[in-house]
């Protein structure tokens, strides 16, 4: 079933880059003037950076426990687990909501 899947994406990118060609071919155009290339360089580099510096985000957030689930402080845990140290009959409250 897997092998089947596999050449069936194949078979699916071949007929996508023959189609592409084909219209490429058949549509024509002028060839791309030097502006063109420098404004498609800088459109991927521009998409390359807001990418990179989104997921690099993510990664701090994640790392510094923005995501946890008490909304994003850490010191608060922290804060519930030394009251909860300090005297052992007192339950843990969720202050978050």
């Amino acid at each position: 079933m897997r092998t089947l899947i596999i050449v069936a994406l194949f078979a699916l990118l071949a007929a996508s880059v023959w189609f592409a060609a084909a219209a490429w071919e058949r549509l024509g155009g002028g060839p791309i003037p030097i502006y063109g290339y420098v404004a498609i360089a800088g459109g991927v580099l521009v998409s390359l950076l807001v990418g990179g510096g989104l997921m690099g985000l993510v990664f701090y957030s994640s790392r510094h426990g923005y995501d946890d689930i008490n909304g994003g402080e850490p010191w608060l845990t922290t804060v519930i687990e030394r009251a909860a140290a300090i005297d052992q009959s007192a339950p843990l409250v969720n202050l978050t909501q």
